[in-house]
């Protein structure tokens, strides 16, 4: 398994290479960070262990077809112009799927799925539905649609709006598509209030568990810790403990 971190600005990146992760996924939530990108220069270099992901722009009107069509797409879009100018091939997406929203609007949703995943594979993007609080069922259908979409497993928001965190649930049904996953704590609750993206070991998520089971399906992808900056390196090392513990092997500290 491959440790990363979320970027937002250069001095991210930095930061992130001295720690000693793996890679860093940037930010693109706004059209003034894909302003910020587009002008960085920055870009993937294949001899570069160090290397760059993507998040796309978070979905504002779940609900709603017009604006589904009218903004969501096209930031997406935009977003995977920019990445192909900076050969980063991973974009992790938000697109709600829960019982929360109408059959009308998730049966649209995985229609526009399909155009954003044909159009980012052209640009050598793949794309990965991230859970946010959808089910294994509410998930399934768009990845048995969709063939070339992956997921993106968030352990924090699948113990939101649950008595029981989803995650394994997912690993055990959907394990050979998940692609990249988003590792942070909390204790339960409900979205938004909830989501407070602690360090790993600060909440109630049994992470042993979840890696465990990601074990089980040999994932070997990437694994963004999604805390504050200071608190990465923290989630890191217990990450690194719990994944020898469970191998057999002595984690010297």
């Amino acid at each position: 398994m491959l440790f990363g971190g979320t970027v937002r600005h250069l001095d991210d990146v930095k930061r992130l290479r001295s720690d000693g992760f793996d890679f860093g996924e940037i930010a693109f939530l706004s059209q003034r960070a894909r302003c910020y990108w587009w002008e960085s220069g920055l870009s993937n270099n294949s001899s570069d262990k160090f290397f760059l992901i993507a998040h796309g722009p978070h979905e504002e009107a779940e609900n709603d077809i017009a604006y589904l069509r009218d903004r969501h797409i096209p930031n997406i879009k935009a977003t995977i112009d920019i990445l192909s100018r900076m050969n980063i091939t991973s974009l992790n997406i938000h697109m709600a799927m829960d019982k929360s929203v109408s059959r009308l609007v998730i049966d649209e949703k995985i229609n526009v799925l399909g155009e954003l995943v044909e159009y980012a594979s052209k640009n050598n993007v793949l794309i990965n539905l991230e859970n946010i609080s959808e089910t294994v069922n509410e998930l399934e259908p768009a990845i048995a649609e969709i063939s070339n979409l992956g997921l993106t497993l968030d352990t924090g928001h699948a113990n939101l709006d649950t008595l029981e965190n989803k995650s394994i649930s997912i690993v055990r049904n959907l394990g050979k598509s998940i692609r990249h996953c988003h590792f942070h704590d909390n204790l339960g609750g409900q979205m938004p209030h909830g989501d407070l993206h602690l360090p790993v070991g600060k909440g109630n998520i049994d992470f042993k568990s979840i890696i465990t089971e990601l074990l089980a399906v040999d994932y070997r992808g990437t694994i963004t810790l999604e805390a504050s900056p200071e608190l990465q390196v923290v989630s890191k090392k217990r990450l690194e403990t719990i994944i020898n513990q469970i191998r057999g092997i002595s984690n010297e500290q």
